[in-house]
């Protein structure tokens, strides 16, 4: 399963909100679910569109309203579809073909 997880902010800023977040990614990522991390532009533009942090990998809406972020995700999201090329992890951790992979953000 993909999730794709729009936050208002993330690492490297620290808050209750932040760990709380991570606790349930890391949860997530347990279960072998597949996480994104998109923060909105309220979080800031410090570490560019893209910002790895602590072993985790947070996408970055540098500008704009609604519409730029539903775009970003979009973009994110198509792109991660392309590298998996349609395959999902079963639970005995091989690979199985999905159906076709509908992304419609913006």
């Amino acid at each position: 399963m993909r999730i794709l997880h729009i936050l208002d902010h993330s690492l490297p800023l620290h808050s209750g909100y932040v760990f709380r977040t991570l606790a349930i990614l890391r949860e997530q990522r347990a279960l072998g679910w597949q996480t994104l991390q998109l923060t909105t532009p309220r979080h800031g533009t410090a570490g560019g569109d893209v910002e790895d942090v602590d072993g985790w990998r947070f996408h970055r809406t540098l500008l704009g309203g609604p519409a730029a972020l539903r775009c970003r995700a979009s973009v994110i999201c198509a792109r991660d579809a392309g590298d998996a090329r349609g395959a999902s992890r079963s639970s005995h951790g091989t690979s199985t073909p999905t159906s076709s992979t509908r992304i419609r953000l913006c």
